[in-house]
């Protein structure tokens, strides 16, 4: 399935996707001494959604520095938020000759306000739009699809109880049942309390649960994604995971034209 130089490929017919995000655990990993190519959560997640559309895609992916790296000169002006990255992606996209990516990337919260869910809900909107902003100008080159989760990705993995339960078993999972939320993209907590619900702290206490005490390795991250249903994941998530669903779909259509 993989080369090296960071490409996944896999048989596709007409479309070919370049991902970014924030991080190893999203859009994925290079091991060093093979070259090869690991897809992270992020990547599973598209994977499902376009063999629920029954499209085929090849993947590529663009490094973190990779995309900081692109001068915007004049294209920085009137870009502000996620809209600055998002056009330099769209940048290396064109300079790949890659005419679709996904932009992946937290919405994280808004230190300025509470955090209440319409706060939460208009900062995923804000970033979000800021992507579509940042990068409408030059669709006609490069189509950029927004993925924001709307806290973080680690609040789309603990959506799906099933998931779990294909990696440890379902009695195993019984003992961490009522720790999974019933609105995932939502909750928060203290980030530097391990016991609280910042979305991270609590998928890493229930991956430890269900391993042994051991700390969930970066295809842990993978494997909760791949075996989670993407149905499941965008009831539970409709504000941040359907909205996209919604977009990659608009995105088949204008492939099978």
């Amino acid at each position: 399935m993989y080369e090296n130089e960071g490409r996944a490929v896999t048989r596709f017919r007409g479309i070919s996707l370049m991902i970014t995000g924030e991080g190893p655990t999203d859009y994925g990993w290079q091991d060093f001494e093979t070259k090869q190519w690991h897809e992270g959560s992020v990547a599973r997640l598209v994977r499902s959604c376009a063999t629920r559309s029954n499209l085929n895609v090849s993947f590529t992916f663009a490094h973190k520095d990779q995309v900081q790296s692109q001068k915007l000169g004049r294209h920085l002006q009137g870009l502000k938020g996620k809209a600055i990255p998002a056009k330099r992606f769209q940048m290396f996209m064109r300079s790949k000759k890659v005419a679709a990516g996904i932009f992946y990337c937290d919405a994280d919260r808004d230190v300025c306000k509470s955090n209440t869910e319409a706060h939460a809900k208009e900062r995923f909107n804000k970033v979000r739009q800021e992507i579509i902003d940042g990068t409408r100008e030059d669709s006609a080159v490069g189509t950029v699809v927004p993925m924001v989760a709307l806290r973080m990705i680690e609040s789309w993995l603990l959506s799906d109880q099933k998931a779990f339960e294909t990696m440890f078993g379902s009695q195993n999972v019984l003992k961490i049942k009522s720790d999974l939320p019933s609105k995932p993209e939502y909750i928060w907590g203290r980030k530097d309390d391990p016991q609280s619900n910042y979305p991270k702290n609590l998928f890493v206490r229930i991956l430890k649960s269900l391993n042994s005490g051991n700390e969930p390795t970066r295809d842990d991250y993978a494997m909760v994604a791949e075996n989670t249903d993407i149905d499941i994941l965008a009831q539970k998530c409709p504000v941040s995971f359907r909205t996209f669903v919604d977009d990659f779909e608009k995105l088949v259509v204008s492939a099978n034209r």
